[in-house]
């Protein structure tokens, strides 16, 4: 069963890396988006479609030679030991590889490997409970090649049906073991929209063809102008834009019979695993669920600045009800301006809450709630439950934080070398908002380990001896403007600083920003000073190195706020992903260079040690050798030709010899053909991950010979 929950990850994996490429360059007519909304029912519990970015489609296209974390999800995948369904792994990794492999040329270039539109435009959304990708395509036979080359290599027979007057290409997935009917991995082209499908065999003749957008939606996403309407009342753009239904989830598992997602619950599982709903209780559960009927999401902006591709998107949790709306946006409290950017912070975090606001919003709602004239026999307890509920422990608390509207909290370095010497050198700020700070710091001596010290009144800090904390730790207090900080490190010193003169505000209820390539950077300089000390294992070494390549190489920051609003509750997300560039030979960053290389291996305590040297040749050509422990020769060389397929080095031996000792002469070896994933490229050398016959990993470092 775990092999089937993998197999249907990956075709998850490869309907998200279908659905990015396709969002990713030249910009067309509306009029395409609208042809896939005419495809989709109005009662999709899932629906999601955007044309691509004109502005940063030169930029986009060297994106596509960085795949690393599909490449390492690629890699896992063909790891996996199951015989059950090892031909459709190999198919649908096949598929994987091959837009890896084609994206290396950038994704203008993949759009015309496959036949797409030039708007690389698409959708994905669920027609029932069958999820579907439809792309624009402008040539049908190059997408059909793909998919046939992948059952070729995998054993998947493809079979071509016509069902009605449409030619349907085929390729079952023997899942019936698992799920009691195999899948179709169905691919139908019809009006230059290539629909791609994975369904149940045991569908009806005409439900197949209603799921491919092969036969008229009774009322279609296009009918209602959902999508018209949501990017209009959110001023999302034509890129990606989308909602998730959940009105229709209510529906589907409250009254099935009503919904095509509930009748495709009913024909796969059947009544008798159904929950027995009243009618009064379906009533009342749909009534809630029109309260909080979508979770709506697109792009806002997108821009190249340089090779910093900015994104401004936000979702909403849209809420109907206008008071229950008003009410909790009483509740948003302080955000401070710290945690709304990732530029110096590794990550920070803060939530905001209006404490003054707490009582009277609990009130509203509690008597909202027991206002509602249920039938239901269920939320009729629920209310008395309510009823019977003891507020005075939350007046307590409500009284006691008066005048509290947010904390926040951020780290900003870590000397990870001091750690190993037994101090902390960190550089990091904690703020608590309250519009009476002066509070605050008169309760300052009543903790025993503070009860000497007195908090300035002029804003100036206070030095916290506490003989409790490690040592490097000097933190200082203080009070700056309406918010109590304490802060240790220079960078901290400044914010701390700048908040002096911050006004309170009610932005939200939470906010947090992480750089992801400056935390990897400094937790991979800290591989080697913990790992040696917990004596890691080359294995697991290896891992961890990997782990750190990829959250180095995402080179992003990310800033997340979440606040209430009259429409519901908002999460806004800034993106700044740094896009590689091009050398100036017009080679990909990741472009090996030809070249004489040392080469090193990671070993038990993440130690790097010499094991041979290889040269890469710019013919395609090269070779290597393996010295013993000893250094004293080589035990182990071979001659190869090689090739780069995007983020892999793909190694062909035409020698291969090795001995025990080195007084013995070499024999010849079987030859092989290996692969190794780009983990990390320079200047100076790359590394590149193979994976053993074993299963396990193993680093090689190249480090070029000048």
């Amino acid at each position: 069963m775990s092999s089937f929950i993998r197999v249907l990850a990956l075709l998850m994996t490869l309907s998200f890396s279908l659905t990015v490429v396709a969002n990713s360059t030249k910009g067309t007519q509306e009029t395409i988006l609208q042809h896939f909304q005419r495809h989709a029912p109005a009662d999709t519990l899932f629906y999601m479609d955007g044309l691509g970015n004109p502005e940063i489609s030169g930029a986009a296209e060297n994106f596509g030679a960085n795949n690393l974390q599909i490449d390492l999800l690629v890699n896992q995948l063909e790891s996996i030991n199951s015989k059950q369904y090892t031909a459709e792994i190999d198919f649908l990794v096949s598929l994987l590889k091959s837009g890896l492999e084609d994206k290396s040329d950038g994704l203008y270039d993949l759009s015309s490997v496959y036949g797409l539109h030039e708007s690389m435009a698409s959708a994905v959304y669920l027609d029932g409970l069958i999820p579907v990708v439809q792309l624009a395509v402008n040539d049908s036979q190059s997408l059909i090649k793909l998919f046939s080359h992948a059952g070729k290599q995998s054993g998947v027979k493809h079979q071509v049906q016509t069902w009605g007057i449409h030619d349907v290409n085929l390729w079952r997935l023997q899942t019936k073991q698992d799920l009691g009917f195999d899948l179709w991995l169905a691919l139908a082209i019809s009006d230059n929209v290539a629909s791609i499908s994975i369904m149940p065999d045991k569908l009806s003749k005409a439900r197949r063809l209603d799921v491919l957008g092969l036969l008229p939606e009774a009322y279609s996403v296009a009918d209602s102008q959902s999508m018209a309407k949501i990017r209009e009342a959110e001023g999302y753009l034509t890129y990606s834009t989308g909602f998730i239904n959940l009105l229709e989830i209510a529906r589907a598992v409250s009254d099935p019979q009503s919904s095509k997602a509930g009748e495709d619950l009913i024909a796969l599982v059947g009544d008798e695993l159904l929950s027995d709903i009243t009618k009064a209780c379906r009533r009342d559960w749909l009534d809630i669920a029109e309260a909080v009927p979508q979770l709506v999401f697109g792009v806002d902006s997108m821009g190249l600045q340089g090779d910093v591709l900015d994104v401004d998107a936000h979702l909403l949790l849209q809420i109907t009800d206008v008071g229950v709306a008003q009410a909790l946006e009483q509740l948003n409290g302080h955000l401070p301006s710290y945690t709304l950017t990732a530029q110096d912070a590794l990550f920070s975090a803060a939530l905001g809450f209006d404490m003054s606001a707490l009582v009277p919003v609990m009130s509203q709602l509690r008597s909202k709630m027991l206002a509602a004239d249920f039938s239901c026999d269920e939320l009729q307890d629920l209310q008395k439950e309510v009823m019977a509920m003891d507020l005075s422990a939350l007046f307590i608390a409500a009284s006691a934080g008066q005048g509290f509207s947010g904390l926040g909290a951020a780290i900003y370095d870590i000397d990870l070398a001091t750690i190993a010497d037994g101090s902390v050198v960190i550089d990091a700020i904690v703020s608590i908002t309250t519009q009476y700070p002066e509070l605050l710091s008169s309760l300052v001596p009543f903790v025993p380990q503070l009860s000497g010290v007195e908090i300035p009144s002029d804003g100036s800090s206070v030095a916290l001896n506490i003989a409790e904390l490690p040592p490097g730790i000097t933190p200082k207090l203080a009070v700056k403007g309406k918010h109590f900080v304490i802060f240790d490190g220079p960078i901290s010193k400044r914010v701390a600083q700048e908040m002096q003169f911050e006004k309170t505000n009610k932005l939200g209820i939470y906010s947090s920003s992480i750089n992801y390539e400056k935390l990897g950077n400094m937790v991979s300089q800290g591989i080697g000073i913990f790992a040696g000390e917990s004596g890691f294992k080359a294995h697991e070494c290896a891992d961890l190195h990997v782990s750190m390549a990829t959250l180095s190489n995402t080179k992003a920051n990310i800033t997340m706020q979440m606040a209430a609003q009259s429409k519901g509750i908002r999460f806004d997300v800034n993106s700044r992903v740094k896009l590689p560039a091009n050398s100036p030979s017009g080679e990909p960053t990741n472009a090996v260079k030809p070249g004489n290389y040392l080469l090193q291996t990671l070993a038990q305590g993440c130690e790097w040690i010499d094991v041979g040297t290889e040269s890469i040749h710019a013919d395609g050509t090269g070779q290597y050798e393996i010295i013993n422990e000893t250094q004293e020769c080589a035990t182990f060389q071979a001659q190869y030709d090689w090739q780069q397929r995007g983020g892999r080095l793909v190694f062909s031996e035409t020698l291969s010899q090795a001995r025990e000792s080195c007084n013995q002469a070499m024999d010849d070896q079987e030859l092989l053909t290996s692969q190794c994933i780009l983990l990390a490229s320079r200047g100076s050398g790359f590394d590149c991950l193979f994976i053993g016959s074993n299963d396990t990993d193993v680093i090689y470092r190249y480090a070029l010979i000048p």
